[in-house]
């Protein structure tokens, strides 16, 4: 848990940062160059989120699945996904 609160207070840091930098910008040129750092900054931290999200194990759902391949014992079936494909 540590890690994700520090993670959570670096995302915060850095957000704040950049909106003081946006906000001290007097021209054109540096406020555009800070509205790209911000997009990168913001495509890295999604990237990041959906790869964690898609390699994490999802717990019940995958459970699930697995009773119904291994034959649905849970649900009073004999046989399954898996029976059905030995046939």
């Amino acid at each position: 848990m540590g890690r994700k609160v520090a993670q959570f207070g670096l995302a915060f840091l850095v957000a704040v940062a950049l909106h003081a930098l946006l906000d001290s910008q007097k021209s054109l040129l540096g406020t555009a160059v800070v509205g790209v750092v911000s997009l990168v900054v913001l495509g890295i931290t999604v990237h990041r989120s959906a790869t964690a999200a898609w390699c994490a194990p999802t717990g019940r759902a995958e459970r699930h699945a697995e009773q119904e391949l291994d034959g649905g014992a849970a649900n009073g079936f004999s046989g399954g996904l898996r029976a059905w494909s030995r046939r």
